[in-house]
């Protein structure tokens, strides 16, 4: 952008520079043509004298000399006007006409003009204003996409339960004669069902509270290592249950960090949720925690590992595995997912400045989720 502005100022300076050397040179041509006439007109009318030859030529002089000034003119005239319909006119009535495009919701076009000096700042500033707008276009449909993604994923996750306590709920009010025990499996699967709406609904308004910008976390200095224990803690009963192993490797000494508590407690929750339910049981599962460098700054970074030896997570599922309710059908049908957890997730570690992702082959054939958090001076 630079290099063109400079082209363009060297390109103004050598035309200002051609005129005046044109001026100069005109001025020296009439004086060469002045002296012919009069030299002309001195021997047709026998004068030997130059200077009375000048001043009886003076009258016919001023005449030609305001004839030649006139046809001067002109020329100099015809010119400018040609160059500034080639360098101006046209370059304007062609933006003009990308301009309508543009108006028009294409954004496809382009101006592009043989204008100089402005006209080509003009057109370059009009250009990216149109790449901008395109981009800005693009975000928007990928963000309607996503949208409308969501939208589908909450219609399908809300009806299934839905339905389910409808349908035992009617059972049980229209049938008298259904036995103690169904009547106490009918009521656990309500209670089952409504956990599971209530969670995704839970999962709903994070994931809203966090795609607003305006949204701003309450971190406070805390034991990282400390809240990822406690999350450990309250999670190994579901472990347990599942037959899933837990092996903690976490510092002993405190782990200072400035995060907000109960976001971030909801990230070790939900990564360790997922454990439980796309593994079976006899799994081992690892949590583990150290400094170290890494990261795109390549800054001492708090890592976070939450892995297991468990089935891999298909190929055609991993590079979208953050998106909202990209997860396999089997486990947002029967085994309660929400398709939200891991998308609310990966926004509250960026919002904490880190990252999240997945790691298929981490160690030992272990596969999971990696958090790197950066660390603060506090």
């Amino acid at each position: 952008m630079k290099n063109k502005k400079d082209k363009r100022k060297k390109r103004l300076q050598n035309y200002v520079i051609f005129l005046f050397f044109i001026c100069i040179f005109l001025g020296l041509l009439l004086d060469h043509v002045m002296d012919f006439l009069v030299g002309l007109f001195a021997g047709w009318n026998q004068v030997n004298n130059m200077e009375e030859a000048r001043i009886r030529f003076g009258d016919i002089s001023q005449i030609i000399g305001g004839v030649s000034t006139g046809i001067v003119l002109i020329v100099i005239g015809v010119y400018c006007y040609r160059r500034l319909k080639k360098k101006v006119t046209q370059p304007i009535e062609k933006l003009a006409a990308s301009m309508r495009e543009v108006s028009k919701g294409n954004l496809a076009v382009r101006a592009s003009t043989d204008g100089g000096f402005e006209i080509g700042e003009i057109q370059e500033t009009f250009n990216r204003m149109v790449e901008e707008l395109e981009h800005a276009k693009k975000l928007r449909e990928i963000t309607e996409q996503k949208n409308q993604q969501l939208y589908a994923g909450i219609a399908h996750d809300l009806k299934t339960p839905m339905t389910m306590i409808l349908g035992y709920a009617k059972v049980l009010v229209q049938n008298q004669d259904v036995s103690e025990e169904d009547k106490n499996r009918y009521i656990k699967i309500i209670i089952e069902q409504t956990e599971h709406t209530n969670a995704l609904l839970d999962s709903l308004l994070a994931y809203a509270r966090l795609e607003n910008k305006s949204y701003q976390l309450k971190k406070e200095r805390n034991d990282i290592a400390e809240c990822l224990r406690a999350c450990a803690a309250n999670c190994y009963p579901l472990l347990e249950e599942a037959g899933i192993s837990l092996e903690l490797a976490l510092p002993e000494e405190a782990v200072w960090y400035l995060f907000d508590e109960v976001e971030m407690k909801r990230v070790f929750t939900n990564l360790l949720t997922n454990v439980v339910r796309h593994n079976p049981p006899q799994t081992f599962c690892i949590i583990q925690m150290e400094k170290a460098k890494g990261g795109d700054k390549e800054k001492e970074v708090i890592q976070i590992v939450i892995a297991d030896n468990g089935p891999k997570i298909p190929v055609n599922l991993q590079k979208n595995i953050f998106d909202s309710f990209v997860v396999g059908d089997d486990s947002r049908n029967t085994k309660n997912g929400s398709g939200l957890g891991l998308s609310v997730s990966k926004k509250i570690v960026e919002r904490h400045g880190g990252r999240l992702y997945y790691v298929d082959d981490w160690k030992d054939g272990y596969k999971g989720f990696m958090a790197e958090l950066y660390l603060q001076k506090l």
